[in-house]
């Protein structure tokens, strides 16, 4: 009787596992099947092929399974605002700040053709576009979020002053600026010969001391936010100060006549706007330049209604490193956002069936990450080489970059049950089973890991620790068909013919639910 029914029970087993086999194949790769001798002698040398055949490859890791979400407390509305911001941003950045030269190319334009029709509403469009600038200042440091992904090294002292060095420089300049016109309504005529000249002299400093504190602020802020390295600092400063300078000799040469003919007294700040550019270009670095061009463009151009030299400063010390870092941002594309899409396109090939054409995006990829210096930061773009040569069929490369993605983020458990597919379908049982263990190390309750860990271990002959392996993939979420199919032929090999038969009676109950729910 219990001949008969083991013989029942391989059977079973047989049809079931050739069905799968038949199913179930990678990439439309030529089918690999196993000698007769060990698919007919004994139900243990069967090699029950399921999903891993064909995994899924997500670009973005998935979240971890098994970790609780933790109630977080509600954040602030300024705070949950900003992240909004960020997150609208994403992939905006090129936008950003192409409509943000358009702006301030259309301030050029506009204060041109004030000085020769003097047009009174011109001052109050050029005010407004300054305003704007002020505004893209802010956006340059939003989305300097979404283009550099390498960890941020936050300094809230630093960042706090920076916000109100900066905030502040521009609020008591607006205020000054009010109050003096109320006091001397004058100063917004066209001429000014029955206006203190004094009052419009300390609107000048105020300004100019503004933008000297408002800009060292910004840098302080974006370093403050882990937004630019120690470094690269005093490229930012270099910037800052050269800015700034030049703000304050055009000024100083309206007002007296000896500097207006010393034009060479520009060579100063130009070299420190050099250095700061090539600086900050050579780092990747571009964005800082760009915010710290339209902080002192929109500041000084906002005292075009009082001083037109104030506006034609700023311009020019601001609109130097502006458009200089704001072009070379463009040109370059070395941000974030561009290996993302390098990254989508090189699975997307993969995943309709062009491992070649996937291939030689990966290596882009990898060379612009290197380029970019991330390549030793970022895991992905060794996981979507180490995916295009799986897809190639070179797998003992491929699993080479897996190794590589592990230095990286050694608590990833997908990366590890990607890799230990890659070391099943070599047949390379101790190393799957590694990487399956670590896997579920990493994730106790990562049921598929818990899946391929008991077929491994029964590959292994390691029963015992096979038939606990299956009874804890039962208890998460997995292909229970297979799980319980895999406990029946663990069970049937330890002797245990009736636990073995009703695991097997409840996996074609499994796989028959499965099948009228499809």
């Amino acid at each position: 009787m219990h001949y008969i029914t083991i013989i029942s029970l391989q059977d079973i087993m047989t049809e079931e596992t050739k069905s799968s086999e038949e199913s179930i194949e990678e990439e439309k790769v030529e089918e690999i099947t196993e000698d007769d001798e060990n698919n007919t002698e004994n139900l243990g040398n069967i090699e029950f092929e399921d999903a891993d055949s064909k995994p899924e490859l997500p670009l973005d890791y998935e979240k971890k399974l098994g970790k609780e979400e933790e109630e977080e407390e509600e954040e602030p509305f300024v705070q949950r605002n900003i992240k909004k911001a960020i997150t609208y941003l994403d992939g905006k950045s090129r936008r950003v700040v192409t409509g943000t030269l358009i702006v301030f190319s259309i301030s050029i334009i506009n204060f041109i053709t004030w000085n020769f029709t003097h047009w009174e509403n011109l001052q109050y469009l050029g005010t407004f576009l300054s305003f704007i600038l002020l505004l893209a200042c802010a956006a340059g440091i939003l989305i300097s979020y979404n283009v550099y992904n390498s960890d941020l090294v936050k300094n809230n002292d630093i960042r706090l002053s920076g916000l109100i060095l900066s905030s502040g420089s521009v609020l008591a300049t607006i205020f000054f600026m009010l109050y003096e016109v109320s006091q001397n309504p004058c100063l917004l005529e066209l001429s000014e010969k029955n206006c203190d000249f004094v009052k419009v002299d300390s609107l000048r400093s105020v300004t100019t001391i503004a933008v000297y504190s408002g800009s060292l602020g910004v840098v302080m802020l974006i370093y403050g936010l882990g937004l630019l390295k120690k470094p690269l600092v005093p490229y930012a400063l270099a910037i800052a100060f050269g800015g700034s300078l030049i703000l304050t000799i055009v000024l100083l040469m309206s007002a007296f006549e000896w500097i207006e003919e010393s034009v060479w007294l520009l060579l100063l700040p130009l070299l420190f706007l050099g250095m700061g550019l090539a600086g900050l270009h050579h780092r990747r670095y571009q964005l800082a330049g760009f915010v710290i061009g339209c902080y002192i463009s929109g500041l000084a151009g906002i005292g075009w209604l009082i001083e037109p030299n104030l506006a034609s400063g700023g311009f020019l010390g601001g609109g130097l490193p502006m458009t200089g870092s704001g072009l070379l941002f463009i040109l370059r594309r070395t941000d974030r956002e561009a290996r993302e899409k390098m990254l989508n396109e090189a699975q997307e090939l993969l995943d309709t069936g062009y491992p070649s054409r996937s291939l030689d995006a990966s290596n882009r990829l990898m060379r612009r990450a290197q380029q970019d210096g991330v390549l030793m930061q970022d895991a992905r773009m060794w996981l979507s080489k180490a995916r295009a040569l799986t897809g190639h069929r070179e797998y003992e490369r491929s699993i080479t970059y897996y190794s590589m993605a592990l230095e990286i983020e050694e608590q990833n458990e997908n990366i590890w049950f990607e890799k230990g597919n890659l070391h099943r379908k070599l047949k390379q049982w101790n190393e799957a089973e590694n990487c399956f263990q670590s896997a579920t190390e990493i994730s106790y309750t990562f049921g598929d890991a818990w899946l391929k860990l008991s077929q491994t271990k029964e590959r292994l002959e390691k029963l015992d620790e096979a038939e606990d392996n299956y009874h804890i993939a039962l208890e998460l979420e997995c292909d229970h068909g297979l799980a319980y199919l895999g406990l029946g032929r663990a069970q049937s090999k330890l002797g245990k013919v009736k636990d073995a038969l009703k695991s097997v009676e409840k996996s074609i109950a499994s796989m028959n639910d499965e099948i009228r729910g499809l």
